[in-house]
């Protein structure tokens, strides 16, 4: 099911971001959440062991970032708090709504992610006006690190090739047939651990019971 969700974003850094095209002249987080809605397709639709692991790499980087970006807003919080900054007559930048399309949950933590990253470069930014960076490099090096942390992400999703990741079943995977021996060989192995964990993540797509309670029974002993 397709949710709508209105999102307030406050600086050009997370705009632009929004608003960037590719060559094709497509937004690039629209691709992104519209491939991420494929991979969950092949992930259920085809049992796909590597659309599962794919998904599960793309969580933990979605939140390492998260914990990153977190971790300088609460510092610059901080420290606007302990400066009793007035914010009364701090200017940014004139908000925009943007209204996103989220197919599946993972793009909806996407649209989070770059939420955080919209609040914490307004952050910098207010950190800037009230002279808090040591010089000027300074704050474009806190601006630079920030848009680096969420580009990785996106690039990420969109360096994904759903035909590579639909390759290989969970079966194939688990009856380590030359075919998986083979993808393997460009794609890199996969551990029962992570299949295991995947398979766990509420967010993912879920299998039919009787399949799901067969495959973790058969991951628990390979590990």
């Amino acid at each position: 099911m397709e949710i709508r969700k209105k999102i307030k974003i406050h600086s050009s850094e997370a705009k632009w971001i929004l608003e960037k095209k590719l060559s094709n002249d497509a937004l690039a987080i629209q691709i992104s959440m519209v491939k991420l809605s494929r991979i969950y397709r092949i992930a259920y639709k085809n049992q796909a062991a590597y659309a599962y692991i794919t998904l599960s790499h793309i969580l933990e980087r979605i939140y390492k970032t998260k914990q990153s970006l977190q971790k300088l807003a609460d510092q610059l919080d901080q420290v606007l708090l302990d400066k009793k900054i007035d914010f009364s007559n701090i200017e940014i930048l004139d908000s925009k709504i943007y209204d996103m399309r989220i197919g599946v949950s993972l793009s909806g933590e996407l649209i989070a992610l770059i939420e955080l990253y919209d609040r914490v470069n307004c952050l910098i930014k207010i950190a800037d006006k009230v002279n808090l960076f040591k010089n000027r490099y300074t704050f474009l090096k806190s601006l630079s690190r920030c848009h680096r942390y969420i580009m990785r992400v996106i690039s990420d999703i969109l360096s994904v090739d759903e035909s590579k990741i639909d390759k290989i079943s969970i079966s194939q995977y688990l009856n380590n047939t030359t075919e998986y021996l083979e993808v393997s060989k460009a794609m890199g192995e996969i551990t029962p651990e992570a299949l295991y964990a995947a398979l766990n993540i509420d967010m993912f797509p879920r299998l039919p019971p009787v399949t799901r309670n067969k495959i973790i029974h058969q991951l628990k002993h390979m590990e």
